[in-house]
């Protein structure tokens, strides 16, 4: 049985738990992965084809070559579903938001539909294996493929709740399915509730680990002599890994990524970009909002990201979104809108996605820009109603006995109070719902998230000689790693 792996070893854990049954059950391991990981594969799977991610975003096999393969009618009719959501992930190969037109995005979604098709037939794959859920314009095209062609397809991916826990799907619409299974994975206890009981408790948001200000000239610079000083190591003109600072006037396939050092100035000026933006967003937000007003509080997740394309669909578009909230806002109510503070993260790619005319482009008098650093669970608790796509302001809304409301595919969905938004009269039947709230389920729906989960142990690890060396002097719970790994691989072992 050949099996196809992607990004296997963006978690080593992953990669560790995996190496052994990639051994006993695949005659070929066929592995798309970053160029550092290599040496990794070549160490631990016995036979192997290793293609750079450099290469298969351009739809080329592992040796550069095309995948010949014969798209008919029937298949284009079939995936148009999925095609403009491809030409937006796309807006992550520009090094700014012009050159990738929309002739050049409908070629290559051609060519990586033809490589997609072409490779698992060429290499008879039999199944394949994602680390997270794919969101890449050749995955996310790989993974449809595989679903069209009904070949076994695993997700390995994660959902936080104070603790990272592992979730393994089958699909990115229908996720987290083990949460309506009967039979308990783990069990619920005390320690469990660290994390709801923060945010019930507490007025004040604490701030995730990963939201740091790095947003100043200082940061820029200091950005700058570090992609440097990578480059220099890598090699100043070997093609770059960062893959978001290319060039695409031409055929993707013809051309290549940009240089090591390319890469480093084209990226100095696109966080000018970032840093504009903050600018433009910070004259447009109040800082002492009023509170007293009857506000829907719309708090997007940042972009881009998985979390809403492809989790997001059609509303991965807040132009969108907003639309349809202001087409049933009540005359005395307002929106306000908080930005993700990691949209002005100098390591983010936010410039994809917004240009210096977004804010422009949304305003409305029933808009109110909130700033960016205004309290988070000061909003909600005065909100009316809480919106979001997929992102975790909603689940810390639910857990303080708000109502909420999204519009793609988070992993609560299956939560029984949060309300699915897919026309505008969903949304107005639940803001003329006069009841503040209505989360009398949501505790049981909250313990039984630990019960469908497993703790994933080994995580944080993102280096894998480390965490090799941590597993040899025993510094990791191999107990629970065992779990882990009987329980990715009688998921991968479902063909359901």
């Amino acid at each position: 049985m050949n099996i196809l792996t992607y990004n296997l070893c963006l978690k080593p854990i992953v990669f560790e738990l995996l190496k052994d049954y990639l051994n006993n059950s695949s005659s070929l391991t066929y592995s798309i992965d970053f160029s550092n990981t290599e040496s990794i594969y070549s160490k631990n799977i016995n036979n192997f084809i290793f293609c750079d991610q450099r290469n298969s975003k351009k739809g080329l096999d592992y040796d550069k070559s095309n995948i010949e393969y014969y798209i008919n009618k029937k298949i284009v009719s079939d995936f148009s579903k999925i095609e403009t959501r491809i030409y937006r992930l796309m807006s992550r190969y520009e090094k700014d938001n012009y050159k990738f037109n929309f002739e050049s995005r409908k070629n290559h979604y051609f060519d990586l539909l033809k490589y997609a098709f072409g490779l698992i037939k060429k290499y008879n794959i039999q199944k394949l294996i994602f680390f997270d859920y794919p969101h890449h314009m050749e995955s996310l095209i790989l993974f449809e493929v595989a679903k069209y062609l009904n070949i076994n397809t695993t997700i390995i991916s994660y959902l936080y709740l104070g603790e990272y826990r592992l979730v393994v799907d089958k699909s990115i619409e229908n996720r987290f399915p083990e949460f309506n299974n009967p039979k308990k994975l783990s069990e619920f206890n005390n320690i469990n509730n660290n994390y709801y009981n923060k945010i019930k408790n507490n007025n004040t948001h604490r701030k995730p680990f990963y939201l740091t200000e790095n947003n100043n000239l200082f940061h820029l610079l200091y950005f700058l002599f570090k992609d440097i000083y990578r480059s220099f190591l890598n090699g100043l003109f070997r093609e770059s890994n960062n893959f978001v600072k290319t060039t695409l006037e031409k055929k993707f396939q013809d051309g290549k990524f940009p240089s090591e050092i390319s890469s480093s100035i084209l990226m100095f000026f696109n966080r000018l970009k970032i840093i504009k933006l903050k600018k433009i967003y910070e004259a447009k937000s109040k800082k002492n909002i009023d509170l007293s007003k009857k506000f829907i509080l719309f708090c997007p997740n940042l972009q881009p990201e998985a979390s809403t394309l492809p989790m997001a669909g059609y509303y991965s578009d807040y132009e969108l979104i907003l639309d349809t909230i202001l087409e049933v806002l009540p005359e005395d109510y307002y929106v306000y809108y908080k930005e993700h503070p990691l949209v002005f993260n100098l390591l983010k790619e936010s410039y994809l996605i917004k240009n210096p005319k977004f804010y422009d482009r949304i305003s409305n008098k029933k808009i109110i820009f909130v700033d960016y650093k205004e309290d988070t669970f000061k909003l909600i608790d005065k909100s009316k109603l809480v919106l979001t796509p997929t992102g975790s302001v909603g689940l810390e809304a639910l857990i303080k006995d708000k109502k909420v409301a999204f519009f793609g595919n988070p992993w609560w969905q299956k939560f029984a109070d949060p309300v699915y938004i897919d026309s505008p009269d969903d949304l107005r039947k639940l803001i003329s719902n006069k009841k503040e709230s209505n989360n009398k389920n949501f505790y049981n729906d909250y313990i039984k998230t630990f019960e469908q989960t497993l703790h994933w142990e080994g995580f944080f690890y993102d280096n894998h000689d480390l965490l090799c060396k941590d597993l040899e002097n025993n510094l990791l719970d191999n107990k629970i790693l065992t779990n882990i790994k009987k329980y990715i691989i009688s998921k991968i072992n479902d063909n359901n």
